[in-house]
Order: structure tokens, then sequence, then C-alpha cells
């Protein structure tokens, strides 16, 4: 029974995928546009996230209409206040989350293209193919560092182009797919893929320095930090590898059989302990040098989305849109779940896009354009970006369970 669960979540979340159209076709559509899940980002002040408003007339999906269009939203950071709206020529779907740098965002599009978006001037944006022969679908998002920016693709390459030109510098083809945002870090960049592999590249060069299997396709993001990358894997592990030499430092559970389902999610490392999100309704917070289970966390549904760490506390946002928040000195729940839904809408709003976090609140996005919240950590409160009106249900009356448990991780050399 668990393993047919398993499937049907997964075939839920690929399909929400593989519905969109490959680039060179197109999927009929009449009142509505398939949405991706793309998160926010944060900088300077600003807020910006990426949307697709929904076509009314019988035109294509992901293809340029008259009554569908693609945007990348500015808000105010200080009152959620709309600074500028960008349009993108082509009309598309975006499952990446923006990335800032240097006053220019860094959009991949499902069409296949690399935006480079000036924030203060605007400007149509012109899109640019990694794959010179074919655009391929992008669903990852780009990783930005020393003049260079990072992007895989589902034609299971990763690329690395020129940070200003988005000229191609070199090429690396996995075994499958990329989904998973690439991380860089000491002139290291470190992607996993549908091959079931993670990879450590040279950021200049493109040369593998290492690579280790694991049993299960990787769409989360790598996190590194203190000489070891942490790897979520659909293979219902946590995995611990040298940051240089990639040898297995410990995996989380040490078996097969211990763990329900999936980490489809980024984990949030926070004072040495990653808040690993998983696809069975738990949040395992595991001690990051050992590898060791601390504190398991039971929440009311699936978890795909990223969470986030801010004023203190992690922040977890389940798949129905129930609003988890952990203090993290004492590793419990603060509260009940808050539930997000649209004001005086009956929606059941989904939750997969990464969370973001600036100046202590915490922004969410919903599968529905421009469903966009934010979320006080303090007061436990959301409200609809730009309202300031509370949109948090009052929370139920049993709190969720807290259990406290002791693992045995492998560990090696």
């Amino acid at each position: 029974m668990k393993s047919k669960k398993r499937f049907a979540l997964l075939a839920s979340l690929v399909a929400a995928v593989l519905i969109i159209p490959l680039w060179g076709g197109c999927a009929r559509a009449s009142t509505t546009i398939a949405r991706g899940w793309s998160g926010l980002a944060g900088a300077d002040g600003q807020i910006i996230y990426l949307t697709t408003t929904a076509g009314t007339s019988s035109g294509f999906m992901g293809c340029s209409t008259s009554d569908s269009q693609s945007h990348l939203i500015v808000l105010s950071g200080s009152d959620g206040g709309v600074l500028d709206t960008i349009n993108f020529q082509e009309s598309t779907l975006f499952y990446s989350t923006p990335t800032v740098s240097n006053g220019y965002a860094y959009v991949a599009g499902y069409n296949g293209y690399i935006y480079r978006i000036n924030l203060s001037s605007g400007g149509t944006p012109q899109g640019v193919s990694p794959n010179k022969s074919k655009a391929q679908p992008i669903i990852g998002g780009i990783a930005v560092a020393d003049g260079r920016a990072f992007v895989g693709s589902v034609d299971g390459t990763l690329y690395a182009l020129d940070a200003v030109t988005l000229g191609t510098l070199w090429e690396f083809e996995t075994g499958n797919e990329i989904w998973a945002t690439p991380a860089v870090t000491g002139g290291i960049v470190y992607v996993g893929s549908f091959d079931k592999t993670i990879y450590a590249l040279d950021a200049a060069t493109g040369d593998r320095l290492w690579s280790h299997d694991t049993q299960g396709a990787i769409v989360a993001s790598p996190v590194v930090s203190g000489g070891l990358v942490y790897v979520a894997s659909l293979d219902r592990h946590i995995y611990a590898f040298d940051a240089v030499n990639g040898s297995l430092v410990w995996q989380f559970p040490a078996t097969d059989t211990d763990m329900p389902s999936w980490f489809w999610a980024t984990p949030a490392l926070v004072d040495g302990k990653l808040y690993a999100p998983n696809t069975d309704g738990r949040i395992y917070v595991i001690d990051a040098g050992s590898g060791e289970l601390t504190v398991q966390l039971t929440t009311s549904g699936s978890i795909v989305s990223d969470p986030v760490f801010a004023d203190g506390r992690v922040v977890v946002v389940t798949e129905e849109g129930d609003i988890y928040t952990i203090n993290t000195a004492s590793q419990e729940f603060e509260s009940s779940p808050y539930q997000l839904r649209a004001a005086g809408e009956k929606a059941n709003l989904k939750v997969r896009a990464p969370l973001a976090a600036a100046n202590g609140t915490v922004y969410i996005q919903a599968i529905d354009p421009g469903k966009v919240f934010e979320y006080d950590p303090l007061t436990r409160e959301a409200w609809e970006i730009g309202t300031r009106t509370s949109t948090a249900t009052s929370p139920p009356t049993s709190a969720p369970v807290t259990v406290t448990v002791t693992e045995t991780v492998t560990t090696t050399g």
C-alpha cells in the first residue's frame, strides 16, 4: 500500500511537469494554462517572482498567444507593492526559481531558454537556448558564481555559461535528465541527476572531479557546508559526502526499509542540523556532522517545497498549504499549523515551490497565477502579498505529534 501511495505522489509530480509540452509541440488549452512551481527570490530590498497568466482562448500551452503572458514581477520588500512588471516576449511556464546576482535576474524557462534581466532598466527579456541544436525544457534554477551561470536541462546536460553574454563555456553530459538546481562553492559545481548520481565538476573547465551513485533520482539541490555535500535522494536517503574527494561520510537512514517515502525537497541547514522534509509528511531533524536523527516532527501531509530559515525558526509548508513553524532552539513546533487559503475562494491551493525569506518574512507561492503569500513566523499569520490582510484560518485544535527518536546511521572512514 505504501509503495502505491509513493508511486501515486511521484506520478502526480512528474505529470505536473510532463503535461506541459516539450519544445516543438504544444498541448491545446481552453480557459486555463498549466502552472509551474517557481519560487520567489529576494535581493536589495526587492522580491521577484515569475508567473504566467491564463489564456482564455483555445490557444496552446507553452506557446505565445494573444491572451497568455509570462511575467517577472518585482515587489517592494517593505510593503509588498508592485514596483515593476517585466513581460516576456515568449509565453512559457516556470518551474525554476529566479536567481539574483549583481542587479540582474537569471531565469530559466520550460521553453528551454535562459534570460538575464536587468532589474533596474527592465525591458523585454531576450532568451538564449544553451542547447544549440534544439531547445529542451529546463526545470531547475540557475546558479551564478565567478562570472559563470550553471544550469541543467532535461537533455541530461549541465551547461556553464558566461554570466554576461550567456554564451556556452562548457557542457557536461550526465546519464539522464537534470531537474536539480546546481550548487557552486570553492570553484566546484555540484549537481544531481535522474541517473541517480551526484557529480562534482571543476567550475572553470567542467572536468569531473568525482561522482557518487545513489539508488534514486536526485531532484533536490545539493547543500554544501563545512567540507561536506548533503544530498537528498528519491531512494529515501540523505547522504553526506566529502566535498573534495566524494567519499561517503554517512547516510540516513542506515537501511533501505526504515524510510517510507522520498526526500524531494532540499533540506535547510541551520546550526549544524539538517531539517529534511519528506513526502511522508514528516520533517527529519538530522545532526549534520554525524547523520544521527534527533527529532522527527509529523505534519498533516506531503512536503515537496524547500523549507526556509527566518527569525530563528524553520518554516515548512505542506502541499495542501499547512504552515508549520519550528523553533530551532527547542526543535519543536511553536503551535498548530496555519492553513493557507485565498481570501474569498474555495480553491484548494497546492504549494510545491521553494519558500523564500527576507527581513524576517517568509514568501510562499501557490500553484495559482499571482497567488503569493507573506507569512510572519513570529505572529504566525499569513496574508496575500501586498494586502497585509490576514488570510490564515484559525489553527486546528489538536497539535501535531512531536517524537524524539534515536537512529543508527552508516558511517565510513
